[in-house]
């Protein structure tokens, strides 16, 4: 076992993450475009091989993305961090208000945009 996973089994250990879960999973760095495996390094974030083909001004080539390789029981994010739910807010979805922005309807002559 990886001396970071002992480290994050750890932190974990007051959580309501169930440990026989982690010890399951094995994570690692896949390339966003071509599909490249890499083990896990904070120091590496793009792709060596997408990012050497990089141009000025344009979107970052071969952003790694963090893949999970092992079943999980619970699908709510919450359940995985290491930090209890009571220390999260409620996040209030619905009901948000529209706005009538009126310099853009008489720019545009849109009388009914609604944003």
């Amino acid at each position: 076992m990886t001396k970071d996973k002992l480290l994050l089994i750890s932190k974990l250990c007051d959580s309501n993450f169930r440990i026989e879960e982690l010890l399951l999973l094995s994570f690692n760095y896949k390339c966003s475009q071509c599909d490249a495996v890499y083990e896990i390094d904070p120091e590496l974030m793009l792709c060596p091989v997408c990012s050497a083909t990089q141009r000025s001004r344009q979107p970052l080539n071969g952003v790694l993305e963090v893949e999970i390789n092992g079943s999980i029981s619970s699908h709510d994010p919450l359940d995985y961090l290491p930090v209890e739910r009571e220390f999260y807010p409620a996040i209030p979805v619905g009901n948000t208000p529209l706005w009538h922005p009126h310099n853009l309807v008489e720019k545009y002559a849109f009388p009914h945009l609604y944003l």
